[in-house]
């Protein structure tokens, strides 16, 4: 296969998979499971046993965790999505010049999505 097919096959796979997390509904379950997990994780630890300061970090707007906030961003997602692409790509091909190819994956997924989601 040749290098300029491999990357561009590594920058679609790892865009549809970053936009499945985004996006799609059908990963809404595992998704908001994760979100809610690393939130009540971090609400447990800074509002500690104050229940009236845990119930006002519930109620703000966006999510206080960065784990929990990962999943609704592309261009964050999509630079761990590429990472595990990219990497386990690796050890079945031999992928040119890696350490560059796994952040132009990540910028070309934070761009596409930037173009095709002006909500974002």
């Amino acid at each position: 296969m040749s290098d300029e097919l491999l990357v561009t096959l590594l920058f679609l796979a790892s865009y549809y998979v970053t936009w499945v997390i985004v996006h799609s509904t059908i990963a809404s379950p595992p998704v908001e499971r994760w979100q809610f997990f690393w939130e009540d994780r971090w609400v447990k630890r800074h509002a500690g046993p104050n229940k009236e300061v845990a119930a006002r970090m519930w109620e703000s707007d966006g999510w206080n965790s960065k784990l929990a906030y990962l999943p609704t961003c592309a261009w964050c997602t999509g630079f761990w999505v590429s990472g595990a692409v990219v990497g386990l790509t690796s050890l079945l091909e031999s992928v040119p010049l890696w350490p560059l190819v796994w952040p132009a994956s990540a910028a070309v997924i934070g761009l596409l999505d930037s173009l095709t989601h002006h909500d974002a």
